[in-house]
């Protein structure tokens, strides 16, 4: 086998066949799918598979089938767990752990794919985060996700957790470290109003 089919072999396969390689992120993860169901899912996929860009002119002028996109800025595991559960193709996406949807929410936001997850993230915000960092975690997947029940849910389990140098120190870890920092000035005087004692 050259090297140059080695390097077109897929490291996830989303749909098998499929006539799109995704190269993600920095360590170059490989996700096999078919340009129908990224169309469908995705309307930034579907304007950047379209023949203005190039990357849709790449597709519809390739005489070799499948054809890598470079998504160089994502996270490749996260594009395939977000992939994988919208397609329904692994039931194991159900069991994510908070950082991970974290992540895929981050990608379902940027992609426009957020209310394609509305049955996955119910199970996923169907939970009792463990700590503040759980918590947080799941709260802004939530904002991204566009769950406003789950939203509300998690930012009480937030207040309930938190103290005021954490939630500044998770603020700026979001990977929107503006609106982290929003969301912590906002917890701010609810927690501040927690300390005074009537």
């Amino acid at each position: 086998m050259s090297s140059e089919s080695e390097n077109n072999v897929p490291d996830e396969v989303v749909i098998p066949n499929g006539d799109i390689i995704l190269v993600v992120g920095q360590e170059k993860l490989r996700i096999q799918v078919s340009s129908q169901f990224l169309t469908l899912a995705s309307p930034v996929f579907d304007a950047m598979l379209n023949l203005k860009f190039s990357e849709g002119i790449k597709l519809h002028e390739s005489n070799e089938l499948p054809v890598d996109i470079k998504l160089p800025e994502d996270d490749g595991l996260a594009t395939a767990q977000a992939l994988k559960t919208i397609y329904g193709s692994d039931p194991s996406m159900l069991f994510l752990d908070p950082d991970e949807i974290q992540k895929v929410s981050i990608l379902a936001d940027k992609y426009g794919m957020s209310p394609r997850f509305s049955m996955a993230a119910t199970g996923w915000m169907n939970c009792e985060p463990a700590n503040l960092d759980q918590a947080w975690k799941l709260m802004t997947a939530s904002y991204w996700l566009n769950l406003e029940d789950s939203f509300r849910t998690m930012s009480e389990h937030v207040v309930v957790k938190m103290n005021h140098a954490q939630i500044f120190h998770l603020a700026q870890q979001t990977h929107d470290v503006g609106l982290g920092l929003k969301q912590g000035s906002e917890f701010l005087p609810i927690y501040t109003s927690s300390l005074v004692v009537i």
